[in-house]
């Protein structure tokens, strides 16, 4: 029996192409899983850590009202403590040693003994609050850095959200082809592939029906230069450079779209090397893969 081997190199490609698609589609899916888990993660430390800021404001304000309250009783009770001294010095010291044992005396030595017995307290109190000020002053801050840190971790991972979406595409195919006189020929060789077909499958009918707009594929070559540049189109402050796009409201029953892009003349002939294709929803990268020309 008589095996081509072109042929046989041929498949070999192809269903090496088919399983690494099939690899970078698994660990891109899995990458969204974890990314999805530790957002949703950080989004639930991020509300715990503001509920206990707003519980520490409180016993703050609370520490403070008790603050001013004690340094009340002590300016009131210092200025009792202060007339009735007066009213002892006062006295004529004759009618000190005569009353000495009055029941006025005794009562008015008794009452400043409380009053400073009470003033060394409030004092002492005023002291506790104070280092309790202190440490609930520290324990917000570092609550404060924390958040700041959580907050800084999650706009990381919603950064990070903007990575290939897998919500949208099952499959991407790339496969280069050397186009002449109206037939494709598959080629891998850079020298002479001058057109690569992209072929994907959107995720189900009843997801995708409600889109519109356009997807634009991108082509980057080993120098990250777009490949048959088709110009640009701008979103907000965003703009794309694009190779090629599909109106997605030409999209058949079957949520499977393939095109040709044909290299331009001034790209040809291709550099050796890795080839990314993205594929974008209007602004949103929905899947890339990597293509090597030899």
């Amino acid at each position: 029996m008589i095996v081509n081997p072109q042929l046989f190199n041929y498949r070999l490609i192809i269903g090496s192409l088919i399983v690494t698609v099939a690899a970078i589609t698994t660990v891109s899916f899995f990458s969204y899983k974890s990314l999805e888990t530790e957002r949703a993660f950080l989004e639930s430390e991020n509300q715990l850590i503001r509920k206990e800021l707003d519980q520490a404001l409180i016993q703050y304000d609370e520490v403070k009202g008790i603050n001013n309250e004690l340094k009340l009783q002590i300016e009131n009770s210092e200025q009792v403590f202060q007339f009735r001294l007066d009213s002892v010095t006062s006295l004529p010291a004759e009618e000190i040693v005569q009353a000495t044992n009055s029941p006025r005396i005794s009562s008015i030595l008794k009452r400043n003994s409380y009053l400073q017995g009470l003033t060394d307290s409030l004092r002492e109190e005023n002291t506790d609050l104070a280092i309790s000020n202190q440490q609930l002053e520290s324990n917000l801050a570092n609550s404060q850095t924390t958040n700041a840190t959580l907050s800084k971790e999650l706009i990381r991972v919603r950064e990070m959200k903007n990575l290939p979406s897998l919500a949208m595409i099952n499959s991407l195919e790339v496969t280069p082809y050397r186009e002449s006189a109206g037939k494709k020929t598959l080629s891998i060789k850079a020298s002479s592939a001058n057109v690569f077909e992209i072929c994907l499958t959107l995720a189900n009918d009843t997801f995708n029906s409600n889109l519109d707009g356009d997807l634009f594929i991108q082509i980057l070559d080993p120098n990250n230069n777009v490949v048959a540049d088709k110009g640009a189109m701008t979103f907000g402050n965003a703009s794309l450079i694009y190779s090629g796009k599909y109106n997605l409201n030409n999209l058949s029953d079957g949520n499977h779209v393939c095109l040709d892009i044909t290299t331009d003349k001034n790209d040809r002939p291709l550099k050796k090397g890795a080839y990314k294709v993205n594929v974008f929803h209007n602004d949103t990268m929905l899947e890339n893969t990597t293509i090597v020309l030899n």
